[in-house]
């Protein structure tokens, strides 16, 4: 399992959006590690073509990789941030209701500070 994560890992240290079609099955991964790698690192590629996978992986069992579905979905821009406001207003999973308002409302935070601190997550 470990060299599954690095291997997300390094994937999405790569840059490339070559890398994003591996990731992308990754989030099926019986591991719940390696989908939440899978999940930050496709937002670290800022992924676009993950998108509807990426909004799967909210309602996923694991809370990490909820959390990092979501914060990746922050990524992807204006696309990603419209999809964490549907999961938000009308997800069935309350669990994925809450991660997508928790990243929006960090987005917002993020988007505000002076100096831009950087990303929380």
């Amino acid at each position: 399992m470990e060299e599954r994560i690095a291997a997300a890992c390094a994937l999405g240290n790569l840059g490339s959006s070559e890398a994003a079609p591996a990731l992308i099955e990754a989030l099926d991964d019986p591991a719940w590690q390696v989908r939440a790698q899978a999940a930050r690192s496709l937002g670290r590629l800022a992924a676009t073509k993950a998108l509807h996978r990426l909004e799967r992986a909210t309602t996923d069992m694991a809370w990490w990789v909820r959390r990092n579905a979501c914060y990746a979905l922050t990524d992807l821009g204006a696309a990603g941030v419209t999809a964490l406001a549907r999961i938000r207003a009308s997800s069935p999973d309350p669990y994925a209701r809450e991660m997508a308002g928790e990243a929006l409302q960090a987005l917002e935070w993020e988007q505000q500070s002076p100096g831009g601190i950087g990303r929380v997550g």
